[in-house]
């Protein structure tokens, strides 16, 4: 179990975090409010979720969903759309020959063009979504390399 203390200032409290293991993970939550009462859930034991491997395929269906994204958003520039998607078709590409590495370098790119364009040939809003997107995607990749390597 992982004993990470968080203190909320609002409710509900969200504790957020990453599992990079596949496996089954168990847990419980402790609360201790202003007025001293400690709830717990579950009252007694613990609870689990189950961590799985995403396939090259599943993969490779997030980064179709990435490329619809970038189809269907606004753009200054038409240059600036197939800058973007060029690199997610080569990360697809390299991924599925399993050049893992050249496939993040992909991303990495990407997300350091997005970064740069943000407010400038592209919206704001539509880049941090972007970025979220591959945030998530890249987590993926990491937890794929962990089940490769067990």
């Amino acid at each position: 179990l992982l004993n990470p203390i968080k203190t909320c200032t609002t409710s509900p409290c969200v504790h957020t975090t990453s599992y990079f293991t596949p496996g089954t993970h168990n847990y419980y939550s402790e609360a201790l409010d202003n007025a001293g009462n400690l709830g717990r859930d579950p009252e007694t034991g613990t609870k689990s979720f189950t961590v799985i491997c995403p396939s090259v395929e599943y993969l490779q269906e997030k980064i179709d969903e990435l490329i619809n994204k970038i189809n269907e958003m606004d753009f200054e520039r038409s240059g600036t759309r197939n800058s973007l998607l060029a690199k997610l078709e080569g990360a697809k590409r390299l991924f599925g020959k399993g050049n893992i590495g050249a496939a993040l370098n992909q991303l990495e790119a990407l997300i350091t063009q997005l970064n740069a364009q943000s407010g400038r040939h592209i919206d704001s809003g539509d880049a941090d979504e972007l970025l979220q997107a591959l945030n998530e995607l890249i987590a993926l990749i990491n937890l794929f390399l962990n089940c490769e390597l067990q």
